[in-house]
Parts: structure tokens; sequence; C-alpha cells
């Protein structure tokens, strides 16, 4: 009776509370439950003590005999593998366990083990350190064997090998995809406590990269492929410290990459040495594809790059994986993890054009969210314009820049050629305006001076065309301009803008009118005018009024943006919660206010700030949406 209570209460009970309760050796007693740690082996419960004793007597030759907690499930063999890992068999089924001879009596047999961890390169030198001196000490007992496998397995390498065969057997969910720990990132970035800017964060990273011994550096390499989404060549710098056989090696290591930067941090290296045949054999090849637009890794590998951004973004966000850190240390860190998904991905056989159509449904426009919360830091790039014609201009980019390093004599003209075909392609093809975009952590770098500013010539031709033109496509165009690629000088910005809001009037098609101001939104947010974002939101209200927009989400994204034109924190708290507010209450029941329900409760996830400013656009929203239903 007093079993049947305990159960029937406990599963009524919040999970906190029950949890606790079942740690109590008195209610598992009551419960006819086994008391003690346990390992799920087999699908069934075993004892975690019982394990390692198995493991350590398989160790020392001794016979062993392991079975399930109830008796059901024993081990059919055991066994020890010439690379020094336990397996144990029950039926058809085998369980593989690294690093046991760390239970070894011998001590070099234990210390063997950390040498083979130390070979990777995964291990800090002061936690090798350690692991040595514990190892030399004496075998290890059941919580020190943890602790190291615990350390081991939380590496970003460790991390990626569970995710890539994840995804390679089919196990692997979405959620499975993307660490929501920043101690991953932190990680993958490899300098904490992170400087305030991008500019010291460089030299940190170089100082400790040049501090490394080789395998150490060499691990280092491998993961900072992606590091050519910025300027500077980093990772061909610290290559400079390794012998020339391994730099070749991380050279031919980075180039098989499926992610475009890493291919872009290998022509990095390459082009610093050029005077090795073999180096500039690859580098040409490097340049070729880089140069060609068609080439697979922008072709199919951009999609599926895209597809890995927004679910990355999407997941940090909604658990705030990177409160507290410099926007561009958290914008390196989702290049970084997309990256190296994208390169699982690829390597499993994943379709790339499928998985951005799934991952833009579930994932794509709580992306376009996230990235729009840090509109009011860093008013200049989106990740929404993150395709490959960007990703290719920023590794044209780089390309330029290595070129630029080498002597004026040294300069390959069949670099330079291609680069200007590349350039030229690009702008016959309608993509020049990334050519002179923002790349992600531009607005970071130092010395930073903002987008092109316009010739004045081609500024009054912008000026005329928005004043004068009807054409939906050469406003669009016009306003693209602005909204992407180009500055207009701050003497012409109050005409420019007065021309913005007139041309928002002469749209015919929905669809046009809200794209069109979208970019004057954007335009508005970077030029810190308030008042312009003011005047089309009050355009925008007047449309909802009426009848609901075609694009549902579209009103979380105005809101977002016409309050990114506060550069102040609280300002810009202010303005969402009161442009969300005018939304809710303009919106005509149906998808859009429902959209807006769903989006409101995203930000509360994405900023703790943001919750107590939305609460009275959350209420309204609901209140309209009630009468609706009612």
């Amino acid at each position: 009776m007093k079993a049947e209570f305990f159960r029937s209460a406990i599963v009524k009970l919040p999970e906190e509370v029950a949890s606790v309760m079942l740690r109590d050796p008195t209610v598992l007693a009551i419960l006819g439950l086994p008391q003690g740690e346990f390992v799920q082996l087999w699908g069934e419960r075993f004892e975690r003590t019982a394990m390692f004793d198995a493991l350590r007597s398989l160790v020392r030759g001794e016979t062993i005999n392991l079975s399930s907690f109830d008796g059901a499930t024993t081990t059919d063999e055991a066994r020890l593998d010439e690379d020094g890992s336990a397996v144990l068999r029950s039926g058809t089924e085998g369980l593989r366990f690294q690093h046991v001879r760390l239970f070894s009596d011998i001590g070099a047999e234990r210390a063997s083990v950390i040498d083979e961890i130390a070979a990777t390169g995964e291990l800090s030198a002061d936690r090798e350190m350690a692991w040595r001196a514990a190892a030399e000490h004496a075998p290890f007992d059941d919580e020190l064997f943890i602790a190291l496998q615990g350390e081991a397995d939380a590496t970003p390498e460790a991390v990626y090998r569970e995710m890539a065969q994840g995804i390679s057997n089919g196990t692997a969910i979405f959620d499975d995809l993307v660490p929501i720990e920043s101690q991953h990132y932190a990680s993958l970035l490899g300098v904490w406590p992170l400087p305030d800017t991008l500019g010291a964060y460089k030299a940190a990273w170089v100082d400790m990269a040049q501090g490394l011994d080789q395998a150490r550096l060499c691990r280092l390499l491998r993961l900072s492929g992606p590091f050519a989404a910025m300027q500077s060549g980093l990772v061909a710098t610290a290559s400079d410290s390794l012998d020339p056989p391994e730099r070749l090696e991380i050279m031919q290591f980075l180039a098989s990459r499926a992610d475009p930067f890493s291919v872009g941090a290998a022509f990095e290296v390459a082009s610093r040495n050029i005077d090795n045949a073999a180096m500039r054999e690859l580098a040409n090849d490097l340049i070729g594809r880089i140069c060609n637009h068609q080439h697979p890794m922008y072709e199919t590998a951009g999609p599926a790059l895209e597809a890995a951004l927004a679910i990355t973004i999407s997941l940090t966000a909604r658990n705030r994986t990177f409160d507290g850190w410099p926007l561009y240390a958290k914008r390196l860190a989702l290049i970084l993890h997309a990256s190296h998904l994208l390169r699982m991905l690829r390597a499993a056989g994943v379709d790339p054009a499928n998985l951005a159509e799934e991952i833009g449904k579930r994932f794509g426009s709580q992306a376009r969210l996230a990235g729009l919360c840090d509109t009011r830091e860093a008013p200049v790039f989106q990740f929404h314009y993150f395709g490959a014609g960007l990703v290719q201009a920023m590794l044209i980019d780089r390309v330029t820049e290595a070129i630029s390093r080498l002597q004026a004599a040294s300069r390959p003209e069949e670099w330079i050629g291609e680069r200007d075909k590349a350039v030229s392609g690009a702008v016959e093809a309608g993509r020049g305006l990334f050519l002179v975009a923002a790349g992600a952590l531009d607005e970071f770098e130092d010395g930073w001076t903002g987008l092109t500013e316009l010739e004045p010539k081609f500024a009054d031709e912008n000026l005329e065309r928005l004043r004068n033109e009807n054409g939906s496509s050469v406003l669009l165009n016009e306003l693209v301009k602005i909204a992407v690629a180009f500055e207009v000088s701050p003497d012409k910005r109050s005409d420019v803008g007065a021309a913005i809001l007139a041309a928002l009037t002469r749209f015919a098609e929905p669809a046009d009118h809200l794209m069109a101001a979208e970019f004057g939104l954007q335009i508005a947010a970077r030029w810190r005018d308030g008042d312009m974002a003011d005047q089309i939101i009050g355009l925008l209200l007047a449309a909802v009024q009426k009848e609901e927009l075609p694009d549902s989400g579209a009103s979380a994204r105005y809101t977002m943006l016409a309050a990114a034109t506060a550069a102040d924190r609280a300002e810009w708290l202010d303005r969402v919660g009161q442009m969300a507010r005018n939304f809710a209450l303009s919106h005509q029941p149906g998808n859009g206010l429902q959209n807006l329900r769903r989006a409101i409760n995203l930000l509360c996830d994405f900023d703790s700030g943001l919750a107590p400013k939305l609460a009275s656009a959350k209420s309204c929203a609901m209140l309209a949406y009630d009468r609706f239903d009612g």
C-alpha cells in the first residue's frame, strides 16, 4: 500500500522534486528499487561498480562475469583489442570502452594511455602533466577514470566524433547537432577570458598558438580553418611555427574540408610558402576553387552552410549560450561550429538541398529573429545575407589580402588573373554588391570605417531614381544597394530617407512593399534614425490594420529592426516593447497575430531583458486573439 501511494504521488510531483526523492535511500527501499549508481548497457541496468570491476579484471587478465541488476543479461565475450580498448559483447551487440589500461597495475601501461591521449593534442600542457602524475602514482579508481574520460569527451574533437557517428548512423536529431554549452565554443576559440575587441582577441590567439608544441598547434589549426571568415590570416601566421612537413600536412588537411572557409585558410597558408613546389601547386588548385562560383563548395555546400548556421544560431539563442560574450566572439563561434557541422553532414552524404529545406522550415525564421537581436550592437551585417555569393566575396577578399602580403615581384600573375576574373564574373552575374558588402566580422576589425560611400555622381543617381521611379524592380535595386553594400554621405541622408519614405507608397504589390520596408528599416537602423524608422512603421501599421501581411512573420522582424535605431540598450528594450505592442494592437486576428505571439515568446527566450518589456505586447496579442475566438 505504501509503495503504491509513493508511486502515484511521485509521478504527480514537479520533476525537480521527484528527482530529489528518488535519490533518497528510504524512498527507494519503499518503492522496491535498487540503490546505488547504475549504468545502461544493452538497454539494461548494471551496477556501475560491477562494470568497472569487470573492466579492471579484464585488464589484469582475469575471467569476468558481469550481469545486469536483474540477472537477465550477461556478457558472452570480453576481450582487449590491440588498441587497448575493452570490448564486451552480449548476444550480437558489442560495447567498446577506451583507455581501460588506466586500471593496470603496470605503470608503463597507464602512461601509454596518457601518451595516446596527449598525441592528439586534445589535452592542454598543464592537464597532461596532472594526468601523467596521477597515472604514475597508482592505478585509476572509478572516479578518477570517469573524470579523465569526461575531460577527454568534452573536447570539441570528441564532441564532433560523437556527432558525426550519430549523423552517419541516422540516430542524431536536430538538437544533437548543436552543443548548447558555452565551454564547447570557448574551446573552439582557444582564448579565455575573451578580450573585449576582435583585434585584442587576434593578438591573444596568435600569442597562445605560438606557445604550443607541434602536436597541440596542429590540433589547433585543424579546428581553426573557418578563421578565414575574418581578416589577417591567423591560421597562416600560426602555421609559420610548424616544421615544413607538418605545415604541408595542415594545408592539405584544410584543403580537403567541405567548408569554404577552411579552403580559404589552406590558400592563406600556401600563399606564404610559394617557394615550396608542393605548396605552390596546391595553392594554384585552391585559388581555382575559390574563384569558381560553380564549384561544388559553393553550389552544394553554400545552402548547407546556410542551414548549419540557421540551426546553430537558433538553438544557441534559445539557450542563451553566448550570454555575456562580445558579439565578435559570438559570430566567430557560430561560423566555426556551423562550418564543422557542414563538414560532418557532407561526409555523411546528407543531401544539401533537403537539409536546407528541412532546417529552413524549422529554424529559418527563428534564426533570422535571433540575428536581429544583435542589430542594435552591429547594424551593418546580417546573417540573412550569408549565402554563397557573400561567402565567395569574403574568400576573394582573403585571396586579395594574401596576394598583397607578397613582394610585388613575387605575386603570381595567374593568381591575380583568377581573382580579377572572379570579380568580373560576380559583377556580370548580379552578385557584385557582395564584393563591397560587409563580411560577418568586418564591423569588429580594427580600422573599420563603414561601408564604401557612394561617389557623388552615383549617389545623385540613386536619389533621383528613389524620387521618381515607379517600377518595383528599379526601386528595390536602389534600396538594396544602400541596405547591403554602400553608404550615403551624412549630408545626403535626410534627402535619401525622405525619398525612401515616398517610394514606399508607390509599390503596387504588397510583397514588394514589405521587402522595400524591410530594406528601409535596415538603413534606418544603420543610420540610427529613429524618426525614419517610426515613419516606416507607421506605414506598416496602417497596412496591417487593413489586411493580413503576405509574410505573416514580418511584424516581429520589423519590430527588431525599428528598435535597433537605438544604440543604448535600455532605449532599445523600450523600443522593442513599444513596437511589438503597436503591432499587437494593429494586427488583424489570424496567422500574423499568432506568429507575433510566437515571436514574442522566442524573443523572451533569446534575451532575459526583453521579457518584462514584451509583457504588454504579449497580453494585447492574447486578448485580441481571444476576442476573435469568442
